[in-house]
């Protein structure tokens, strides 16, 4: 996984964010102490945060989630259609072009 994608500073488990987050509430004398651990959808890694909710996270897990979902039942229904048809289909270039300007990150 590229971590170069974040700019915050990164844990690779939950468990570890947290022992670094107790550390910074306990020691810390930053005015703006992060308050909670949350698990980044562009990384894949954990991060620390200083707001209260991690709804809009949620959120983008569930998108993420629902996009992928889409993207494997147009898959499954191209192989079924291929199979059934037992042809090849190539797509436009104008249908490519779209599919990768859905689908980027």
């Amino acid at each position: 996984m590229d971590k170069s994608f974040c700019s915050k500073t990164y844990f690779a488990t939950e468990k570890d964010a947290d022992f670094y987050l107790t550390k910074l509430k306990a020691t810390s004398n930053r005015g703006n102490i992060p308050k909670r651990s949350y698990l980044c959808t562009h990384c894949f890694s954990w991060h620390l945060t200083s707001t209260d909710d991690d709804i809009t996270v949620m959120e983008k897990y569930r998108q993420k989630i629902n996009d992928l979902q889409k993207l494997l039942a147009e898959k499954n229904q191209i192989i079924h259609t291929l199979r059934n048809r037992n042809t090849l289909i190539i797509p436009s270039s104008a249908q490519i072009d779209k599919f990768k300007k859905k689908y980027k990150r």
